[in-house]
């Protein structure tokens, strides 16, 4: 019984370790933090990029929301994502970006952001 009492100990020990140093580590940053206003009919392309992560990025993807018609969302790899084309429809456009990371001894770590994109 009393090694089953100090390895329930040493578990719960070990948990609350890393939960600790789960909570400790910065949020994810979204770059920019807003976008620049496009224009009906002429090229727009912005890039996004992730940063503050432990581990490396595996995917940055389009998670709710829309982009006007003619503009494309595309993971461009090495901790970044690109929005571009020409914009066929003015308007408020709103949508979120997320990014989540590979975790090797750590959990990874996951992020989202909200943009609005206005097409004048």
């Amino acid at each position: 019984m009393r090694r089953f009492v100090f390895f329930f100990f040493i578990l719960v020990l070990i948990a609350l370790t890393a939960a600790c140093r789960r909570d400790n580590r910065p949020a994810l940053l979204f770059l920019p933090t807003e976008l620049p206003e496009a224009q009906v009919g002429e090229a727009f392309q912005v890039t996004i990029a992730v940063s503050q992560n432990q581990t490396p990025v595996d995917n940055i993807y389009m998670s709710g929301g829309s982009l006007p018609a003619g503009l494309e969302f595309t993971n461009a790899g090495n901790d970044t994502a690109e929005i571009h084309g020409l914009p066929q429809e003015s308007g408020t456009f709103e949508f979120t970006i997320e990014a989540w990371c590979l975790g090797t001894n750590i959990s990874g770590q996951t992020g989202a952001k909200n943009y609005t994109l206005i097409v004048n």
